[in-house]
């Protein structure tokens, strides 16, 4: 596997556990309608879970905790997460738990971690809270400050333990294996003696800017070549890149367009065939290109486009959300065609150190593009030492539960290919 763009190693032995001054009280809390912890004076943190209408009120902070984080991460930016609240959650609809820096007045002050939760059901005796993650989404990020990551992982776990004294096990979806969360993570859990799982683990292609660059063949490099001059014959081909947020909006409503006219609009799982997804895209597009963190590129054959694709961007990092084409033109490859552009705009950009694919396990065309690989792992732990016991069981009904389903997902593919014959 290539080199990670963090320098932390996967397990921070070194780490120090939080001092006794800054250790959150281990003191039992009730919460109150407002979904707050009362804490106790000596606690540095206040902590407080909103929903999302709440959690745009405190954008300003949000996007300040952003520049701020341990590690970047566009989903949970609040162009995308609030977008995604609003329209995609449904029965598992988030709640933002924000870790603010206590004043001496006791009132909160900065803002130092944003975690979307799904929380335990109390009515049904839930025992799983888990770090919000939806199909939109290619990582399960929590933002926290860089300056006291540790503080703030260990105020997390205590506020969930106090909050909800049912829940045992905490999951945190996609993370980063060889990133600083998940090593700030797993320093808690020695630190604190709770036994850890991975439910899940594979790894996607990642383009790094001191990396290993491009995986084409000779022989590829120039079928892709023929092709391309292919595509000419239909008309002029260019490429275009949308930035500003007038461009942005129109640039959308082209790439649902087309998404919609491939095989996902057939298998019902395009953006636009479902109108909150779409109303989502839409919405979360805008937001983040009125930031400057969103790019929409297209390939165009006499003005057409043929392939698009959306990139996002969080600080240094940049994530290749979306891509679709064509299949009038399948043969001539353009979804690979744009593809290739991309990747000459990323190299050529400085200021970028690494493009996260964002794709799922045995995504061939970028995987035989990108030759650099990025570890992202599913991580469950229990929320305090004396329910190491019931993680054991958990994770295992979790990983046969997930077999079955790639099983259910893998035969429902085979049928779909036989029955295209």
């Amino acid at each position: 596997m290539a080199s990670s763009f963090w320098s932390e190693r996967p397990v921070p032995i070194w780490l120090n556990a939080p001092g006794a001054e800054t250790a959150v009280t281990s003191k039992r809390r009730t919460v109150t309608a407002e979904n707050r912890t009362p804490h106790d004076r000596a606690s540095p943190f206040f902590i407080e879970a909103l929903g999302f209408e709440a959690a745009a009120e405190i954008a300003e902070d949000w996007a300040d905790l952003v520049l701020r984080a341990l590690e970047p991460n566009v989903f949970m930016e609040p162009g995308f997460a609030l977008a995604a609240a609003q329209h995609l959650a449904r029965a598992d609809r988030p709640a933002f738990v924000a870790v603010w820096q206590r004043e001496s007045t006791g009132k909160r002050g900065r803002l130092l971690g944003l975690w979307a939760l799904v929380l335990p059901r109390r009515v049904f005796g839930g025992q799983i809270a888990t770090l919000w993650s939806h199909k939109q989404s290619a990582l399960g990020l929590p933002l926290i400050d860089a300056a006291r990551a540790d503080e703030v992982v260990t105020a997390v776990f205590a506020w969930l333990a106090d909050a909800f004294p049912r829940a045992c096990v905490l999951v945190f979806p996609k993370l980063v294996r060889s990133g600083p969360t998940f090593a700030r993570i797993l320093a808690h859990a020695l630190d604190t003696g709770l036994e850890w799982r991975l439910l899940d683990q594979h790894q996607r292609p990642v383009l790094l800017a001191n990396g290993a660059g491009s995986n084409l063949s000779k022989e590829r490099s120039r079928s892709l070549a023929r092709r391309r001059r292919q595509l000419e014959r239909y008309g002029d081909l260019r490429v275009l890149s949308a930035r500003d947020p007038a461009e942005i909006r129109n640039a959308a409503e082209a790439f649902l367009a087309l998404e919609e006219k491939g095989w996902k609009g057939r298998r019902r799982t395009a953006l636009l065939c479902e109108s909150s997804r779409a109303a989502f895209a839409r919405t979360m597009t805008r937001r983040l290109g009125r930031e400057g963190k969103c790019r929409i590129d297209a390939l165009t054959v006499g003005g057409r486009p043929v392939a698009m694709g959306i990139v996002l961007r969080s600080r240094d990092r940049a994530f290749f959300w979306k891509i679709a084409y064509d299949e009038a033109f399948a043969t001539q490859s353009p979804g690979v065609q744009l593809a290739l552009e991309t990747t000459q705009f990323q190299q050529a950009d400085k200021s970028c150190s690494a493009t996260d694919s964002c794709t799922a396990p045995g995504n061939t065309m970028i995987e035989g593009l990108w030759r650099d690989r990025l570890a992202i792992v599913d991580l469950a732990l229990p929320l305090y030492p004396a329910a190491n016991d019931t993680l054991g069981s958990f994770a295992w009904r979790a990983v046969l539960r997930r077999r079955l389903l790639k099983w259910m997902r893998d035969l429902l593919g085979a049928m779909r290919s036989w029955m295209r014959r």
